[in-house]
């Protein structure tokens, strides 16, 4: 989770399932934003590292958040924890984007990649299985 990936590494490559006429792990170039033009990501570029700052932030509720921070906004890796759920990973101008691991109090997971705060890409998200009864 704390590897960086590149805006376009995220938004260019697709692996082609089998059975879909190409022969499994092929990849080629796919332009998410046209398909997806809800979920579009802003240009982005790697702030300089150095100014970046380590930084605890609390928020209304009890909302918490200890990780990378640029001019007052989350970005880089961080952790958000609030009213039983969390989120570690990538952030970008205050939004989950990038790979993340995102966690809620009835169980479920997710670990995959957000765009712009929400699941986008790549991904799986898991809900626990109901008791034995």
């Amino acid at each position: 989770l704390g590897l960086p990936l590149s805006a376009t590494a995220v938004r260019s490559v697709r692996s082609f399932q089998p059975g879909d006429g190409r022969p499994a792990g092929v990849e080629a170039q796919a332009d998410i934003r046209a398909a997806r033009a809800d979920l579009a990501l802003p240009e982005w570029r790697a702030p300089n590292p150095e100014a970046l700052v380590e930084s605890s932030l609390e928020g209304e509720g009890g909302e918490t958040y200890r990780g990378q921070v640029l001019g007052g906004t989350r970005e880089g890796y961080g952790v958000r924890r609030r009213a039983g759920e969390s989120y570690a990973g990538q952030w970008h101008e205050g939004l989950p984007h990038g790979m993340g691991h995102q966690t809620w109090s009835d169980g479920r997971t997710y670990d995959g990649q957000f765009r712009c705060g929400r699941f986008a890409g790549l991904g799986r998200h898991e809900q626990p299985k109901p008791p034995d009864g």
